[in-house]
């Protein structure tokens, strides 16, 4: 029902929709409009920087805008670059696609987050990974908190396979990226 997605033109009904998603979490909020986890694209809550299965979010923010007709069910419409991203773009919204190769800069700043943690490692320093975890996410496009996690396990699977030390918290696991930046610290 494309008609019936285009008769969304509110950004205040994508944002209350953004922020019942806040508040109810990813889970709770896709079981009570019937959706699944996007596959493709995010769309980010500007008010506080999270990302939100974007699908989702226009079912649910369809509902806002005509209460009376309720929200669109995922059968009612289909997302992806065609539908759902262009419409969040066009009302504003930051839309971001997940499973993109990382690009040089994020390269750059992951290698560089998890050499300042093999530094500490190395001076017996404490840290938490958690928190640097958090703060290289600041820098990166809508990465997860397991992209990020996956990254530095292939940091420690190039280090390991040069038989340098590696960080022990991060086991290696290799699927790394051709990359033609230059990821020396």
């Amino acid at each position: 029902m494309a008609a019936e997605l285009s008769r969304l033109q509110s950004p205040a009904a994508v944002q209350a929709a953004l922020d019942e998603f806040s508040r109810l979490g990813r889970t709770a909020f896709l079981a009570r409009y019937g959706y699944g986890k996007s596959r493709d694209f995010l769309v980010r809550d500007g008010t506080t920087g999270q990302l939100c299965d974007s699908k989702a979010i226009v079912g649910a923010a369809f509902g806002y805008q005509f209460p009376q007709e309720g929200p669109l069910k995922p059968a009612d419409f289909s997302g992806g670059e065609a539908t759902v991203a262009p419409k969040l773009q066009r009302l504003g919204f930051e839309v971001v696609r997940i499973g993109e190769d990382w690009i040089e800069e994020e390269v750059q700043a992951t290698v560089a987050s998890y050499f300042e943690m093999l530094r500490l490692e190395a001076a017996r320093q404490r840290y938490t990974k958690t928190e640097f975890n958090a703060q290289l996410r600041q820098q990166l496009r809508g990465r997860s908190k397991g992209s990020v996690e996956l990254k530095y396990q292939n940091i420690s699977a190039v280090l390991n396979d040069l038989e340098l030390p590696f960080i022990p918290g991060y086991k290696p696991r290799s699927n790394a990226q051709l990359s033609a930046c230059n990821t020396s610290p």
